[in-house]
């Protein structure tokens, strides 16, 4: 028979389930639940996530808020994560590894569709420099989200001088977050 903690757990992971799929944001873009790091989330992962499920202290694998406890609020955060796939900054790391290998074919699979022409002629002109290009791309900086759009700063070092360069996505009708312009 299943115990009370067990069956409360399913109950809480099916309301978190439903919420997760009813907004169109996400937690703090650096949060990815992949525990096992084999750049998937999945049920490994989820049974990490479950090891821990309501206990307290620190460093514990879940705890996504930093509260000090793997609670309802983390479940909530790790079932966004698992139902709707990597964020903005996970694509944007995806991409950048996949230019900096020269792969053009893989980095246009994290353009959105309506600007992946645009880019990949613009690949085809640079692709002598394309691991240059990729090396300077810095880290992102969050600046606004609206309803399927995201918006980040890219850092770039030119020099000493720190330059920011905006970096936007969309959310396609597959539900994953693309690259529309950067």
């Amino acid at each position: 028979m299943y115990s009370k903690k067990a069956l409360l757990f399913v109950a809480v992971v099916l309301s978190m389930v439903s919420i997760a799929n009813a907004i169109d944001v996400f937690p703090d873009p650096n949060l990815w639940p992949d525990f096992n790091s084999d750049n998937i989330v999945n049920f490994v992962d989820f049974a990490t996530f479950a090891n821990h499920w309501q206990q307290s202290g620190s460093g514990l694998d879940g705890d996504f808020d930093n509260s000090g406890a793997v609670d309802a609020n983390d479940l909530a955060t790790f079932s966004y994560l698992w139902l709707n796939g990597p964020g903005p900054v996970n694509v944007f790391e995806s991409f950048k590894t996949a230019l900096a290998i020269a792969d053009c074919n893989e980095a246009l699979t994290f353009v959105a569709g309506i600007s992946r022409d645009k880019y990949a002629e613009i690949f085809r002109i640079i692709e002598p420099h394309l691991t240059d290009y990729a090396s300077g791309m810095g880290g992102l900086i969050f600046e606004r989200q609206r309803n399927g759009e995201v918006i980040y700063e890219m850092l770039h070092q030119d020099g000493g001088q720190t330059l920011l360069f905006p970096v936007f996505f969309i959310r396609e009708e597959d539900g994953n977050w693309r690259l529309f312009n950067f």
